[in-house]
């Protein structure tokens, strides 16, 4: 695969991400009524308000999405599959850590270590692996 072709979709993923994410800051909330007032065609206002809970949807789904997309421009300029890894993993868990605490769910990001741990099990497993 040649990086030309990933270049484009992953700084498409990671924009969308971070916009996604940080769309959980008050003044940017109105981009997720929107974006839901789409999704939910047609356009009548509908949903209209915001939840914690999609709130709390946002800063994930914008964490996933970033994650993605730093861990595909990783690839794309020939990182190894263990630092991709790590940069995507790490990416994921900042964006989504935080977006999740300025929505009022903090906790989430607690709940995230293990998701973290099980992401970069691989790379220091990988590092134990190889001779020093």
């Amino acid at each position: 695969m040649q990086a030309k072709h990933v270049t484009l979709p992953a700084w498409t993923l990671i924009i969308s991400g971070l916009l996604t994410a940080l769309a959980v800051l008050p003044p940017l909330r109105p981009v997720l009524v929107t974006f839901g007032d789409l999704a939910f065609w047609p356009l009548d206002g509908t949903p209209g308000t915001l939840d914690s809970v999609h709130l709390l949807v946002a800063a994930v789904a914008g964490g996933l999405m970033t994650g993605w997309g730093v861990f595909m421009l990783a690839l794309s300029k020939d990182c190894d599959l263990s630092k991709a890894l790590l940069l995507g993993a790490l990416t994921w868990f900042v964006v989504d850590s935080s977006g999740s605490a300025i929505a009022g769910a903090p906790m989430n990001g607690v709940f995230n270590l293990g998701f973290l741990a099980l992401m970069l099990w691989p790379v220091l497993a990988s590092r134990k692996a190889q001779p020093a």
